[in-house]
């Protein structure tokens, strides 16, 4: 899955969260408004397949966007999810009318002008009220400040605010013990449960993985916890084996079992600056005036990207799971009863079973809230 050392922006040993579907659509977006070298280099690094054209992508995209939006309205109470696109350019570097047009009918983008050069703490204040609204108020000051010569901003907000189909029970929350490694132990509030969910242990990967759902059995959680007991040591094992194919490969074969689960309460926000990560996969032209080609997007020459932004917030509790920033299941219920102690660093998924599209992905080091002994 892409192993985090080295990357001082993705610390091994500090939790993460992100979004990769509020991301890439972000990113898809950009690329419908890119034209030569710039587009060969985004799309490379969204590694879309030569024989998906740019109607098929966006087109993939809407249809996701509209089942969110379907998703938020049929759910009622129990599941509230929002992904937010906002592009935000200097006054004079005006979009064009088709691509305007594309950005909302597509991605249901917002587009914004504003004056930069003159006001660019004003401006800046634009779009944090606007991540702020899109977010529910859990996300309020995305940026300080914007540099005088910013052209255009990209920014993305996600809330996702879920109720578990299966809630934990409050009153069995108690303080325990996460080894976090063997000189670190913390007591965080544990969670515990004991109900039918999905289920798989991977001997190769060396860990197991649960599937929680969440109302509506659409999306769910999945847990990966290493079966070493070594803490961060074993996770950092675990992630430099795991990949999409295998990912996918244990999600295909999970079987629905009955499981007694201990999980730490947890709470994460991040902000990740993604103009690095992009320059590391071959994303490079964007970023500079003369070389950018965002012709597409907007006829005035020497245009770049400024930077990407994206920030999330995540809080997992007994009753469910709030957020900021499948393979149809083998369901078996024959066996005996599992054990799914989460009580040392772990990763996590958040995912649209049907469409198998990832909202969120985590690692949690150090859950919230917890005390050291």
């Amino acid at each position: 899955m892409g192993r985090c050392k080295g990357n001082a922006e993705n610390d091994c040993a500090t939790n993460t969260v992100f979004s990769p579907l509020s991301i890439a659509s972000t990113l898809t977006m950009l690329l419908m408004g890119s034209s030569g070298n710039s587009y060969i280099q985004l799309r490379s690094a969204l590694g879309y397949h030569n024989d998906a054209n740019d109607v098929d992508i966006n087109g993939a995209y809407k249809f996701l966007m509209e089942r969110v939006k379907r998703m938020d309205v049929e759910a009622g109470s129990s599941i509230l999810l929002s992904i937010a696109n906002g592009l935000f350019s200097q006054k004079q570097s005006r979009f064009t009318d088709d691509y305007i047009n594309k950005a909302k009918e597509y991605y249901q983008s917002e587009v914004n002008e504003l004056d930069i050069i003159r006001n660019p703490y004003g401006s800046a204040n634009v779009i944090n009220r606007w991540v702020s609204d899109k977010t529910k108020g859990k996300i309020t000051n995305i940026l300080s400040s914007l540099p005088p010569d910013t052209q255009l901003v990209v920014a993305n907000a996600v809330y996702f605010n879920a109720n578990w189909a299966d809630p934990f029970t409050p009153d069995v929350t108690r303080r325990e013990d996460f080894h976090v490694s063997s000189s670190e132990i913390l007591t965080p509030l544990t969670m515990h449960t004991h109900s039918m969910v999905a289920y798989i242990e991977n001997e190769e990967l060396g860990c197991k993985m649960i599937g929680m759902p969440y109302k509506g059995e659409e999306l769910g959680m999945f847990i990966l916890l290493p079966t070493e007991k070594q803490g961060l040591a074993s996770l950092s094992r675990l992630e430099d084996k795991l990949t999409v194919e295998k990912l996918e490969h244990m999600f295909s074969r999970m079987e629905a079992k009955t499981v007694a689960i201990s999980l730490p309460k947890f709470r994460i926000q991040q902000k990740l600056q993604l103009k690095n990560v992009l320059r590391g996969l071959g994303v490079t032209d964007l970023f500079s005036p003369s070389s950018a080609d965002l012709s597409r997007m907007t006829s005035k020459t020497g245009v770049a990207l400024d930077n990407i932004i994206h920030q999330t917030f995540i809080e997992v509790t007994e009753s469910g799971t709030e957020a900021a920033a499948a393979t149809v299941l083998n369901l078996s219920r024959d066996g005996p009863s599992k054990t799914f102690a989460a009580n040392q660093p772990f990763l996590f998924i958040i995912r649209d079973i049907p469409s198998k599209a990832v909202l969120f992905f985590g690692r949690v080091v150090r859950p919230g809230d917890a005390t050291r002994t």
